[in-house]
């Protein structure tokens, strides 16, 4: 079964994360294919609007830490899964088509952090959040660490990453995490909703939106992007040296 599925229908692309029995959590397998079809939808030009969900009962839960405490040794270099990690949020802000991201039950770690990187968020009110990987010995990705502050501030936003703290979706849409609240159950049409009114806008002026924004602050997501992907490789490195310890003594 494909980690992610996709389907084209005309200018909007519909892309669904797909590991609903781990609640979408995120593995090599999930990072792979999602990077490799934002790639490709971005490739399209007559695609102008992706919308980015996840089946089942939520969102995205983050990365799967059955398979990091598994015991088994990483089959992909840290340094690699955190690369193709920072490519889908380059995929999602610097391509020139608008990302809608659904969000229905949680969206944990590097999945909040998506929720972020798209250019508006529909979060059902129900909807959870949190970053716990500080407390896990891990790191925020996504530019997170600076969009997140922009957002909401420097000392909430270092509260959130330290705390591990968890937000509802009306908490996200009241602090500028999402752009639309909507009912339990409703995100999914809602986005729909959202996707068909921004069809209806000038194409060129669409863009230009986006590409003003992102463009005078893609240095500074840059940045980020870089510290965060040194430093969580170094902490997935060091995962990586305490799983495999027993089997080498």
């Amino acid at each position: 079964m494909s980690a992610v599925l996709h389907e084209i229908d005309g200018p909007l692309a519909r892309v669904t994360l797909n590991r609903p029995d781990v609640l979408n959590a995120i593995n090599n397998e999930l990072l792979e294919e999602l990077a490799d079809t934002l790639d490709h939808v971005n490739s399209l030009p007559d695609v102008r609007i992706v919308l980015l969900s996840g089946t089942g009962r939520a969102f995205c839960a983050g990365d799967d830490l059955k398979e990091l405490s598994s015991g088994a040794e990483i089959e992909v270099e840290p340094a690699h899964l955190v690369a193709r990690l920072q490519d889908i949020t380059r995929s999602m802000m610097f391509s020139d088509k608008i990302y809608l991201v659904c969000v229905q039950g949680w969206a944990i770690g590097g999945g909040l952090s998506w929720v972020l990187n798209a250019d508006l968020a529909i979060v059902e009110r129900t909807a959870g959040g949190f970053f716990p990987e500080i407390g896990l010995g891990l790191f925020m990705s996504g530019a997170v660490t600076t969009l997140l502050p922009e957002r909401i501030g420097h000392p909430k936003a270092m509260r959130l990453f330290t705390s591990g703290e968890k937000v509802t979706g009306e908490d996200m849409e009241r602090m500028g995490l999402a752009s639309h609240l909507a009912e339990a159950g409703k995100a999914a049409a809602m986005v729909e909703t959202v996707a068909s009114d921004l069809l209806a806008l000038a194409p060129d002026l669409l863009k230009a939106v986006k590409r003003v924004y992102t463009e005078t602050g893609r240095s500074v997501i840059e940045a980020a992007l870089k510290e965060e992907t040194a430093t969580l490789t170094r902490a997935l490195e060091a995962v990586e040296k305490v799983r495999i310890a027993p089997q080498n003594s």
